[in-house]
């Protein structure tokens, strides 16, 4: 079996959820230096499915899947170092052969831009992650146009234009965009490039944390406990809390204690 052959089969296994019968599949790849099977292979391990996680080999792994020109490894690798784990890879196992942003791939431009945003294994540079956002978020993107709005926000690698920022929260939003949501509802919130609506601002949050963003979970609990736009309501504070905590918000996981002692 050569080690293409063991890549395709190995990632079919891991995506039937047979790691046990994909481990053996990748490693043989990835010894064959087959960039790909090393990135996959490193994924198994960050995420400890069949095997127990170790974060390091991870990070091993993602580092020879970019030595060998495997992209998507390069864009894993920077993002584990940062720990940004909220990010759950899960288009990754859509492409049969990533090739990251010069590719055409948008998403592996919001992850590349993601990278000079941190500095991880590039150097910090606020002005080509807002480049990267704005590529991604063109070409269909919308966790890229929710990002670079942000950037509009704060005038970070971009001129600040609050009305700018406002128009790319709610592409991203309209596309499904969790964190687009959250976004614009904290701009409806306080009037920032749009009229201030914090009625508005809730039904943003609701579907924010109905698209599992911890930021929306957040501040729909704060809208639940403060009763901002809806009747005070302490259960469903503490469910929106509680969401938020698990997607890794600490103030979330702040306000939980702070309700149920």
């Amino acid at each position: 079996m050569t080690p293409a052959d063991a890549f395709t089969k190995g990632t079919a296994l891991y995506n039937a959820k047979r790691y046990n019968e994909a481990l053996p599949l990748l490693t043989n790849s990835c010894d064959a230096n087959y960039a790909a099977g090393c990135v996959d292979l490193g994924f198994l391990y960050e995420e400890g499915n069949g095997i127990p996680r170790d974060v390091a080999q991870a990070v091993a792994l993602y580092r020879k899947g970019c030595n060998g020109g495997d992209a998507i490894g390069c864009i894993d690798l920077g993002v584990t170092y940062e720990k940004e784990l909220a990010f759950r890879r899960t288009w990754r196992r859509q492409w049969p052969l990533p090739k990251g942003c010069d590719g055409g791939n948008a998403v592996g431009c919001t992850y590349l831009g993601l990278m000079y945003e941190h500095g991880s294994g590039v150097p910090q540079d606020a002005v080509q992650a807002a480049a990267l956002y704005r590529k991604a978020c063109d070409a269909g993107d919308a966790s890229g146009c929710a990002d670079l709005g942000i950037k509009y926000v704060y005038g970070t690698g971009v001129p600040q234009d609050f009305a700018q920022a406002v128009a790319l929260s709610r592409k991203a939003c309209d596309a499904g965009d969790g964190a687009g949501c959250a976004s614009l509802g904290i701009e409806y919130e306080n009037g920032a490039g749009a009229p201030m609506d914090k009625a508005q601002a809730l039904q943003l949050y609701q579907k924010s944390c109905g698209a599992e963003n911890p930021v929306g979970c957040r501040y729909l609990g704060m809208h639940y406990e403060k009763g901002i736009g809806v009747a005070a309501d302490k259960a469903q504070a503490v469910e929106a809390y509680r969401k938020g905590c698990d997607g890794e918000d600490k103030d979330s996981c702040d306000a939980l204690k702070r309700l149920q002692p």
